[in-house]
């Protein structure tokens, strides 16, 4: 076989050795990143989730908050009521404290409405953020199968291109199984 052939086959080979290492390790290197990014996507779940539990907490806040607002302003009203010499528990007196603390509870109420619906917001961003972390999971094992795949198909190919290099060879060269010319009669080419 000549140097030439022999160089070509053994080009044919390293290259489907080295695109099938080549295909390994870029489906390594992309699955690793994809799992990489699934573990930032749990990350901002749990702060997404965290978020939630802050702002149900900090509209409590609020609503006591604007209770104690609210109670101190009927204070305010009974106490000037009561300074002018006016009855407080019936009435008009009593109606304008009891408005009064309707509208506080109304307030606490929509204080309260509010941070459940921003919460449910954060709620809703830390279901995406699972979704986006179990999405980037499946696509790394995906990525890994067809990195594989992809090893098989360079050594294959290669297989196939060797095993068609060497029927060319054979084709232009003849067969190399028996060098000695079976035509002559002493079998020995003389």
């Amino acid at each position: 076989m000549s140097g030439m052939s022999m160089f070509g086959i053994g080009s044919t080979i390293a290259g489907g050795i080295l695109g099938a290492y080549s295909s390994l390790k870029g489906a390594d290197a992309k699955a690793k990143e994809m799992q990489y990014k699934a573990g930032i996507a749990r990350i901002n779940k749990q702060v997404a989730l965290q978020n939630a539990d802050w702002t149900r907490r900090a509209g409590e806040v609020g609503a006591q908050h604007k209770g104690m607002e609210g109670r101190f302003k009927i204070g305010q009203t009974r106490a000037i009521q009561s300074g002018r010499g006016l009855e407080i528990d019936t009435g008009s007196n009593a109606a304008v404290q009891e408005s009064e603390r309707e509208v506080n509870q109304y307030d606490q109420s929509m204080i309260r409405s509010n941070a459940a619906h921003r919460a449910y917001g954060f709620e809703v961003e830390a279901v995406e953020k699972e979704a986006e972390a179990g999405m980037l999971e499946m696509g790394a094992k995906n990525v890994k199968e067809a990195g594989e795949i992809g090893a098989w198909a360079s050594i294959l190919g290669a297989s196939s291109s060797v095993a068609d290099k060497w029927m060319q060879y054979s084709t232009t060269f003849g067969s190399t199984k028996n060098p000695v010319d079976v035509g002559s009669a002493t079998g020995f080419g003389y």
